[in-house]
């Protein structure tokens, strides 16, 4: 009996894919801080890119969004 291919998208021969999955600040480096401002640092994404010289498209990303359930005052 064969294996189970969960991620058998990213076994093709043909096609290298580099898969990342977190939140929307790991992927792409923005941050809201705790004085309510948004920050943009440097993501993964970025990093793949400018340090392991990976192109965009080569990337398949799997990201989730953080809600605030209510205002810190």
């Amino acid at each position: 009996m064969g294996g189970r291919k969960e991620l058998s998208k990213y076994h093709r021969e043909s096609e290298n894919s580099n898969p990342i999955c977190g939140s929307s600040g790991f992927i792409n480096g923005i941050v809201r801080g705790q004085d309510g401002k948004v920050y943009r640092g440097s993501g993964i994404m970025q990093n793949l890119r400018d340090i392991e010289g990976i192109r965009s498209e080569k990337i398949d990303k799997e990201q989730f969004y953080l809600q605030s359930v209510g205002a810190h005052h």
